[in-house]
Order: structure tokens, then sequence, then C-alpha cells
């Protein structure tokens, strides 16, 4: 069954709110870094889009913790509405729970001098969400993604190279997609970071969608050393894109 745009974009969007990385969220474009060994890092929001047809939000759940020095783990769930115009009546205003997704991401390489990382990221995406509800696809989805950050000083570059497998177990790349990123944080001050990023959604196959083109930019307050207030406003092109999106949220270390 070909994944609708609407509920892929919805996928990705929690995805934006749930990057498990250090100081990233709320990117969707992830950094080579991990959650040092021991730790727990706690990430969490609010997130808005709007299309033409419909009203999305989202209250993600993200909770990650390094396992060594090399890797982490973490598993993210939340909640969800929609309220549509365009869309079937049974349809129009939904919410419940979000999909489970189950994440992992490994160092594969560090520079000498710590300022050019290469990781990899492997993520499971479970079907929690109301199918019948289209809050969901009913599918398991899954997704690997190569991550560069190279640093200059108080800037630091991020680039993603992902393919994500929409029901893998169909053995169809049919509605497979991949993903191109490329973020930028710039440290303004001991508080402040200017962050932003565009990515591209491109479908594998002639027959898996359109291609969507995003630009998000926003900034992170670091309140103290475990605490950061993140905010993000972004939009897209391409067919069914978000003409808005909007976050709020923190990320908490422990």
């Amino acid at each position: 069954m070909k994944l609708p745009a609407r509920l892929f974009i919805a996928s990705l969007l929690i995805l934006a709110a749930i990057t498990p990385a250090r100081a990233v969220p709320p990117l969707i474009t992830d950094d080579a870094d991990t959650v040092d060994p021991g730790q727990w890092q706690l990430n969490t929001g609010w997130l808005f889009a709007h299309t033409a047809s419909e009203q999305l939000f989202t209250f993600p759940v993200n909770l990650v913790t390094g396992l060594n020095s090399r890797g982490e783990v973490g598993v993210t769930i939340g909640y969800q509405g929609r309220d549509g115009s365009g869309i079937s009546p049974e349809k129009r205003d939904a919410s419940g729970v979000t999909d489970l997704f189950l994440e992992t991401k490994w160092h594969l390489y560090q520079a000498a001098d710590e300022k050019f990382n290469v990781s990899g990221r492997f993520d499971v995406k479970l079907p929690t969400a109301s199918r019948s509800q289209g809050l969901g696809t009913g599918n398991v989805d899954t997704d690997v993604v190569f991550i560069a950050t190279r640093s200059w000083g108080a800037t630091e570059i991020d680039w993603n190279l992902g393919y994500i497998a929409v029901d893998p177990a169909r053995g169809s790349a049919r509605d497979d997609r991949w993903f191109f990123g490329q973020a930028l944080r710039q440290k303004l001050s001991d508080r402040w970071t200017f962050i932003s990023e565009t990515f591209a959604i491109v479908p594998n196959t002639g027959s898996g969608g359109s291609s969507n083109f995003h630009l998000n930019a926003g900034a992170q307050f670091t309140v103290r050393e475990n605490l950061i207030i993140s905010a993000l406003v972004g939009s897209a092109a391409g067919h069914h894109s978000p003409d808005l999106t909007s976050f709020v949220g923190m990320t908490v270390v422990f």
C-alpha cells in the first residue's frame, strides 16, 4: 500500500523534535555526537504544522542514554492530533498516541583533533498510532543515516545521507525515500546558539510520490549546563508539504 504523503510528513515532523543528539533538537538533520556514557537525555516539546488541508500538532517525548564512549540508544513516543478540512469526515479530527520509535547511533570515525566525526544511525518505527484514524500507516518502517560533523571554532556543520525503508517486510522499495540534509549551528555567546537546516526528502522511484524540500531556522538558549530551550520555524516546498512548521521545546540532561 502506498504511503500517503501527509502521513509521511507527520512522521518526519515527529522526528524533527526527537533526534537523539547532544544539542541538536529540534533539527531533523542529526550531528555525529552521542550522549555521554551513563548519562540520560530527555527531549520534549510542542510541534505544530500547517498544510493546505490540515493542521497537525505533536507532543513527543524522547529519552536517550549513552551506552559507552561510542554509542547511544533511545526511545520516543508521544501524543498527536489533526484538524483537517480536505480529508474524509471520519479522519478529519483525530488525536491519539504516536508511533513508537527505537533509535541507536554509533561513532564510526573521529579525527585526532575531534573536529571531524562520522557516525551511523539506525531507527525502527513500530506502528502504535491508529491507522483507522489516519494517524499512522500500520507499517513497520526503518531508516539508516550516515552523519558527518565538522567544527570550526564556534561553527559546526552537519551533513546527513539517509535511506528510509517503508514497510520493508513487503519486499518492495517502491515507496522508499532518500534523505539529504545539511545543518548549521553557530554559537553566538555562552548562552545563545543559532541553528538552521535545509533538507530534502526524495522518493526512491518515480511511483513513490513527489520530492519535498524543507528549510528551518531558530535558536537555542542554554538556561544552565543541563537545560536547553529551543525554538524553530520553517517551511517547505513540494506536494502536500507543510507551508509552516513551528516548534518550542527543551532538552534536559541528567
